[in-house]
């Protein structure tokens, strides 16, 4: 059994919910197709992994691709191969011309996948993660799409009905095949012995920073990780949070405010995508199920209750624990931690003080600092973080 990072486990944490949350997505609208970026390069509006999800009928859409012209002629082409259930691979380059004829200004070159989905798919796999090895938490984290299983391109240029619908999309585009058997997702478990085996998974997959194209001596593969967002919670709705809540409108970034002050709980005060709560925080636990995948953020009135509410959380280990204080508000609550019976490491794992060092001093630059690590946490990139607990312990 290979040992299971917590940046593993995290990672499969975070994937686990925001999975769930693309198969509500898809059911919303009860997408039937999906176009999904799986190469690019130079300048384009999107990462890899990016997704459209599209209900041919009815043209209701979830997710983006990059937006602008270029997705909306992307919808339109898969609502042709939809209706002839064929699936695609094609290659745009947007140079300066063709970004201005878009209504674009980012140049590089993209590759997008067409293919039907289903609700059954392996792509809404509702995969937790139980067994506590490297392999389950890869297998939790990604999805595969074979890129290798449609044997042939389609001659659609032969078919009068293809030919009509397609031949504009085609002259657009660098490379451009269709297909009539299906790109497929597979079920995780078939690659699970590979994981665990296989050099090229592993180590690929475990350095992954994203989604990623994979080519390997057993076939060309997609390994799809969600660029979804992790639930967020944040306990304690005072000014901070008011500013913190505000900015996360930029980011389309639902999230909870918790408090347990009725006043405060007042919709004016947050962005329109937050849920308000009027909880007890010394018994949290009672009042709201927090999941494994989440990302909280303490900062309670006048730090009160941040320590009931970090013990708590402490018990349920969210991916992502933020404190909000001052130097010496970290150490009160180390000491008290270590003294209750908690593991230093632990301890460690809290994000305290939260927040990235940018020298912030205004309520909206902590806003932001704050922010910005919760970015850099999801996207995995190792943020310039404030000191660690245990250093300023030490230099007291």
């Amino acid at each position: 059994m290979q040992t299971l990072s917590r940046e593993l486990e995290n990672r499969a944490r975070i994937a686990t919910g925001a999975f769930a949350r693309l198969r509500s997505e898809q059911r919303e609208i009860d997408a039937d197709y999906l176009i999904l970026l799986i190469a690019k390069s130079g300048s384009a509006p999107q990462s890899v992994g990016a997704y459209l999800l599209l209900n041919h009928l009815s043209r209701e859409t979830r997710g983006t691709i990059g937006g602008g012209r270029i997705e909306y002629r992307a919808s339109a082409l898969a609502c042709e191969l939809a209706k002839r259930g064929l699936s695609a691979r094609l290659r745009y380059t947007l140079d300066n011309h063709k970004a201005s004829d878009l209504g674009m200004i980012c140049g590089g070159e993209n590759e997008l996948v067409f293919l039907p989905i289903h609700p059954e798919s392996p792509l809404f796999a509702d995969d937790s993660l139980e067994s506590q090895d490297s392999a389950a938490c890869l297998a939790t984290t990604f999805r595969a799409l074979a890129l290798d299983r449609p044997a042939a391109p389609l001659d659609w240029r032969s078919h009068p009905d293809y030919s009509e619908a397609l031949e504009d999309f085609a002259q657009e585009t660098k490379f451009f095949e269709v297909y009539s058997e299906p790109y497929e997702f597979l079920p995780m478990a078939e690659l699970a012995a590979q994981l665990t085996s296989d050099v090229d998974f592993t180590e690929a997959l475990s350095a992954a920073q994203g989604s990623l194209l994979l080519e390997t001596k057993r076939g060309s593969y997609f390994f799809v990780t969600t660029n979804l967002l992790p639930r967020l919670i944040i306990c304690g709705g005072g000014h901070v949070a008011q500013a913190i809540s505000k900015l996360l409108d930029g980011l389309e970034w639902p999230h909870w405010i918790l408090e347990d002050r009725a006043d405060f709980l007042n919709p004016a005060l947050f962005s329109s995508l937050a849920k308000l709560q009027l909880v007890n925080f010394a018994e949290l636990e009672a009042d709201f199920s927090f999941e494994a995948q989440d990302f909280v953020l303490v900062m309670t009135r006048g730090h009160q209750y941040d320590y009931d509410v970090v013990t708590q959380l402490l018990k349920q280990m969210p991916a992502y624990v933020g404190v909000m204080g001052s130097r010496r508000k970290v150490e009160s609550v180390r000491r008290m931690l270590a003294e209750a019976g908690f593991d230093a490491d632990l301890i460690d794992s809290l994000h305290a003080p939260v927040g990235i060092n940018i020298g912030a001093v205004s309520l909206v630059e902590i806003a932001h600092s704050v922010i910005a690590e919760l970015i850099a946490v999801r996207r995995a990139v190792a943020p310039e973080r404030q000191r660690p607990m245990r250093d300023l312990l030490n230099r007291s």
